[in-house]
């Protein structure tokens, strides 16, 4: 792996560890948002078990997504000072990534259950075809990682 190629990964990785700074602050503000403050005029409704279920679980899992993803990243800055292009440990992290992803858009298309007023009947529960595709286009990618990861692995024994 040439110089050029190993300064755009790096530069690249940066970039995404500065978007996942900024995925934070919008989960922080978000969440407190929904969760304590009246001022926006849309608060979860805590009495609710499914509003709270929904609105907990939604922020766990991306809170989830965001330690994986920051994980990636620095497993890739790590293995690349190692001489390594496609860390092993990265796989798991992918296929964690893709389960975690269906959750997150499936949570997420649910969200109007945390809002649903206390004499309101129970909203729909929403599946869509969003988090199927997400999750399928993560698992490929990630088996995709783990052929590039082994052909790696075996260019490095044939030198």
């Amino acid at each position: 792996m040439n110089d050029k190629t190993i300064k755009r990964l790096k530069w690249l990785c940066c970039v995404g560890l500065l978007f996942c700074a900024c995925w934070l602050l919008i989960i922080m503000v978000h969440t407190y948002n929904e969760a304590f403050s009246t001022s926006t005029g849309v608060q979860v409704q805590w009495s609710q078990p499914w509003s709270a279920c929904t609105f907990v679980a939604y922020t766990v899992v991306s809170l989830a997504l965001l330690v994986l993803a920051v994980c990636f990243f620095i497993n890739i800055l790590r293995g690349v000072g190692q001489g390594v292009i496609f860390p092993k440990c990265n796989i798991a992290l992918i296929m964690a990534a893709a389960v975690l992803s269906f959750c997150y858009v499936t949570l997420d298309a649910n969200m109007p259950l945390a809002f649903a007023e206390p004499g309101d009947p129970m909203p729909p529960l929403v599946l869509n075809t969003d988090a199927l595709v997400v999750m399928l286009g993560l698992l490929v990618f990630g088996v995709m990682y783990k052929l590039g990861h082994d052909l790696a692995v075996e260019n490095e024994l044939t030198v």
